[in-house]
């Protein structure tokens, strides 16, 4: 019974929507990327919505 509770209210945790973007530029990044590929730093934010 509290393992199902714990699955329940951790599920929406590990798959919450996250925005990737380069912190000098701007781009919208993807997960995987390390360094903008516009501008080349590898400054990257990452923002849970």
């Amino acid at each position: 019974m509290i393992v199902d509770w714990i699955k329940q209210h951790t599920e929406g945790v590990r798959h919450a929507p996250v925005h990737y973007e380069c912190r000098r530029c701007g781009k919208t990044l993807t997960a995987d990327d390390t360094t903008c590929p516009l501008c080349g730093s590898d400054e990257i934010a990452t923002i849970p919505l």
